[in-house]
């Protein structure tokens, strides 16, 4: 079994400063000691002398009596207590080398009587009550090495000596049975490491006042970093106020509440909605854990030997983690805005947010460009005909990208780039939202009565909350609570719980309407966006229940902007209902001026591949060739650097640029070239279809470790595979796997566009089929084995599936919060009408 010691040794490895490092000779010989025990403890007080003397360079002096005690210790620079059953009882001993030397009182355990702390008594109670002992019980070198450590700590401390380090996190946890939990969070921390992630652990770091190095260790952590365990959630729950996890619990609520990130140790931790319960449950309304269980829920069943510590945690897992704790680092802290109230409906809204994708996005925004789209915008904005305006575009032409800038221009989104000019002026004086809006907008030259953006929405098709329209109206309305003065309050009046068992135009009513119209009519004009109707899970409920109503149930002071490709019910109700609407032509000469633009940007920024002086005619060539889609111009960074590779020797040039075959005409011909390409180097069709069909067929981005299962492959072949296709399939936070643009699905599914290198879709549910049989208990099977047989035609199984009432309890249960239960549930019960269960002969249940 892996010992505590040889972790900890592991972690001290290569750091500076830790509170039990090696001892240096230099650094502890000049120290002056001073051991202080009762008359009965007399042989370990000599052994402690022999032991420490070596190190020093002055004599060690020892004393049992009080009066002797009082005259050593004004000589001396620390105290050495010798815990025992019988110190505590000796108040006079104790009392006299407190009076010398109160701040410099070092503990030592040689009574395994008086480990719990809290069973001590008398004159060690009251004087060391919650300082760090070194346990001496059995006089090891180790211990030894502690021992010196400590006292050379406790000068420092005496001294006002600077030491006091910055910390990325500071790991909470409890220690668990036969200290499991301990060494796994030594471990962890140690991997974070590997991330550049530098973790505050009591096991390096506490000396002296233990609740003071607490204290010290949080404060001077970016993040409060929670190891999750049901151990750790019963100390919590139980509230006692003695127990070290409780104190830094509750500290850390003060100091870190919005730098908070939970790591799921166990299973059921991952399981906030329906595991975390009590004060823990509602401390952490807001989080989202991050799920490192894995591995160590196969440890715990199979009890492997320890000794496997690298094996603990998964490479995902911990990449997860230091990223969500990097996020948290790079989170500017919560305004000073944030009222009482808000906090209070936050957690009972539970909101979700698109605001990094919706970032993403805008980050990739040329400027210059699209401003004839918002010339159009701000006529219709100032000019008040309608309450709503509607962006209709092919996929692949930008739409995400109009929308993101106008959420930045508008004051709801700011790009990491406004983040570092915020941190850089943090001394200047605070800047209002309409002051940086009114900014904003003069990035173009001509001059536009700014639109103002009160709240966003970007839907996409492969998340199932993003795609939701109730997680939509009410991340809306949390979004309404920051930017409209008073509208917390009236939400407030509303009786919203369980707001997501409504129907849809029962949310809009509660959560929108009724607390808009419950405003004062003097309100500053301000707009609503709402990305990708077309990758709504109900597009046609969005656009029945919410955007047609819209002019009649809303505040005029309120308008709604919308995007979407042109797809057959949403354009039908979007001309039946005479709704205002721009169209984004593939042929428009304003659209190929802007992506000309945008493709001289991407060359500019290639200095080293393109040479400069053509630059605009490449540009124009280009733009030619993009047949219109924005899309099309992301794969070219690509592109350019594979041929000026091939050229070997020399930038690339206006002739290079302008040979018929160099470059890809339109996205169809650059679809064609790239994954002719995977297919070529993933070794034939077999392979190529076998990765891409599941994929493609999958109602949601599969994970690698799926992935590899469906393959046949290792994870690390899978990950390889995965990396060769980079320009085609992208990996979320979560390390998901998905192709980079709806439009590339539509594509490989269509033959008469994507002939010879098109996938059948119906082979990517058998896969799919295949997969959950085998692993019926995963999380992806639990959602979607239902679907994926009924596609595939094993209606049999997916019937045997559906009458284990076990395993149908278990998918109803699947999902880390409320919104994604119920899109389980309600993908379960479409599935079931799909089926025909209601009278199908082979179901056993009514």
């Amino acid at each position: 079994m892996v010992r505590v010691k040889s972790l900890i040794a592991r972690f001290n490895e290569g750091r500076v400063g830790g509170a039990h490092a090696e001892v240096e000779v230099d650094e502890a010989k000049d120290l002056s000691v001073l051991i202080v025990h009762d008359p009965a403890d007399e042989t370990v007080a000599e052994q402690l002398v022999d032991a420490i003397q070596p190190r020093l360079s002055v004599p060690v002096h020892t004393a049992s009596e009080d009066t002797e005690a009082e005259k050593e210790a004004k000589n001396a620079e620390v105290a050495l207590l010798l815990v025992s059953m019988a110190l505590q009882d000796n108040w006079k001993l104790v009392e006299a080398a407190a009076r010398v030397l109160p701040n410099t009182l070092v503990p030592i355990l040689i009574d395994e009587n008086m480990k719990d702390t809290k069973k001590w008594k008398g004159a060690i109670a009251w004087y060391i009550p919650g300082d760090l002992f070194i346990n001496f019980c059995k006089p090891t070198k180790d211990a030894a090495d502690e021992v010196m450590s400590e006292a050379l700590a406790a000068k420092a401390r005496a001294a006002g000596a600077p030491g006091h380090r910055s910390f990325h996190a500071f790991l909470s946890h409890e220690w668990g049975k036969d200290k499991w939990v301990h060494k796994m969070a030594i471990e962890l921390a140690l991997r974070l490491r590997d991330h550049d992630i530098d973790v505050w652990l009591d096991a390096q770091q506490v000396s002296g006042s233990i609740h003071g190095s607490m204290a010290d260790g949080i404060d001077s952590s970016t993040v409060f970093l929670i190891l999750a365990t049901k151990g750790y959630m019963q100390k919590i729950n139980t509230g006692d106020r003695s127990d070290n996890c409780l104190k830094e619990f509750e500290y850390a609520s003060n100091k870190r509440s919005n730098r908070t990130v939970v790591a799921a140790l166990e299973p059921d931790m991952a399981r906030p909605a329906t595991k975390w319960t009590g004060r823990f449950k509602v401390a952490l309304a807001r989080q989202t854990p991050v799920d490192i269980s894995q591995n160590v829920g196969e440890w715990l069943s199979d009890e492997a030997d320890l000794q496997n510590a690298g094996e603990w945690f998964s490479d995902e897992a911990v990449k997860h983690l230091a990223d969500a704790i990097r996020m948290r680092i790079e989170t500017p802290e919560a305004s000073s805005d944030l009222t009482p109230l808000m906090c209070d409906i936050y957690p009972r809204l539970n909101p979700c947010s698109s605001e990094a994708w919706a970032k993403g996005k805008a980050e990739k925004f040329t400027l210059g460009t699209r401003s004839w789209i918002i010339d159009e915008l701000c006529d219709w904005y100032n000019k008040k005909q309608s309450a709503v305006f509607i962006l209709v575009g092919d996929g692949g032409v930008g739409k995400s990208v109009i929308m993101a800038e106008l959420c930045h221009r508008g004051g709801a989104l700011k790009t990491d780039e406004d983040v570092k000019k915020s941190k850089a002026n943090e001394r200047a004086q605070p800047r209002r939202k309409s002051s940086r809006v009114r900014s904003l907008w003069r990035r173009s030259n001509k001059g536009r009565q700014p639109i103002s953006v009160a709240a966003y929405h970007f839907f996409r098709h492969d998340q199932v909350t993003s795609a939701a329209p109730k997680e939509a109206l009410v991340g809306i309305a949390w979004q309404l609570c920051l930017s409209v003065p008073g509208f917390a309050d009236a939400l407030d009046s509303m009786s919203f719980g369980g707001i997501r068992d409504k129907p849809l135009a029962d949310v809009f009513q509660t959560i929108l309407v009724d607390p808009l119209n419950n405003l004062g009519g003097n309100q500053t004009p301000q707009v609503v966006v709402l990305d990708a109707l077309d990758e709504c899970s109900k597009s046609d409920g969005v656009l029945r229940k919410v955007i047609r109503t819209w002019k009649d149930v809303m505040p005029s002071w309120l308008s709604l902007v919308v995007s979407t490709r042109p797809e057959g019910e949403i354009q039908r109700g979007i001309t039946n209902n005479s709704l205002d609407s721009k169209v984004l032509e593939l042929k428009d000469e304003q659209n190929f001026r802007d992506i000309e633009k945008h493709i001289e940007h991407l060359l500019c920024d290639m200095k080293d591949t393109v040479e400069q002086k053509d630059v605009a005619s490449c540009a124009k060539i280009l733009s030619e060739r993009s047949e219109g889609l924005f899309l099309w111009a992301s794969f070219l960074p690509e592109t350019l650097n594979r041929m000026y590779e091939e050229k070997r020797g020399g930038l690339l040039t206006l002739q290079d640029v302008s040979k018929e075959d160099a470059i890809p005409n339109g996205l169809g011909g650059m679809f064609e070239e790239y994954f002719e390409r995977l297919r070529d180097k993933m070794g034939g069709n077999d392979a190529y279809q076998s990765l891409l069909t599941p994929i493609v067929a999958a109602r949601e981005p599969l994970s690698v470790e799926q992935l590899s299962v469906i393959l046949d492959k290792t994870k690390k072949k899978t990950k390889t595979i995965v990396g060769n296709a980079r320009n085609l399939l992208y990996q979320g936070g979560d390390s998901r796997v998905a192709l980079i643009h709806k439009r590339m699905a539509d594509w490989l599914i269509d033959f008469n566009q994507s002939g010879n290198l098109g996938v059948d879709i119906e082979d990517g549910h058998v896969a799919l089929a295949g997969y959950c049989s085998r692993s019926r208990d995963d999380v992806f099977s639990l959602r979607h084995a239902v679907f994926h047989l009924v596609k595939s035609g094993e209606h049999a199984e997916a019937f045997e599936l559906l009458n284990d009432f076990a395993w149908v309890q278990s998918a109803i249960s699947v999902g880390d919060d409320e919104a994604q239960r119920r899109a389980t549930i309600g993908n379960l019960i479409r599935d079931c009408v799909e089926l025909g269960i209601y009278f199908a002969p082979e179901s056993d249940t009514p």
